[in-house]
């Protein structure tokens, strides 16, 4: 018998190694994405977050025309990796043209 894996989340992830500036209230940090989606995204970070922490995300998508991106989030899940934490944020507050430049970079990403 075949196991299959459920795919719960609403939009598909691509993997992404970008740079990226989490603001949170106590502390503002460089990181490295991992992965990202419409909904979310993960990164690696040097210090752990707890969940459900709010954070602001800035983020700079490649592209002939770089675009800026800027969005409210929450952590979601914080694990520790190889002696840093790979964080994952969902985005509780994103502009729709912000959702739609990291949509078409996933799906640029995905079809790579």
């Amino acid at each position: 018998m075949t196991e299959h894996t459920i795919e719960r989340r609403a939009h598909p992830r691509a993997k992404a190694s970008l740079p990226i500036t989490i603001g949170a209230a106590d502390r503002r940090i460089a990181a490295r994405v991992r992965d990202l989606s419409r909904s979310g995204i993960s990164f690696f970070a040097p210090t752990p977050f707890k969940e459900m922490t709010a954070v602001k995300v800035d983020l700079e998508l490649p592209g002939a025309k770089p675009t800026q991106v800027r969005a409210d989030g929450a952590v979601v899940r914080c694990v520790k990796v190889d002696g840093e934490y790979e964080v994952a944020i969902f985005f509780t507050a994103i502009g729709d043209g912000d959702r739609d430049a990291i949509g078409r970079l996933v799906e640029a990403k995905l079809k790579a």
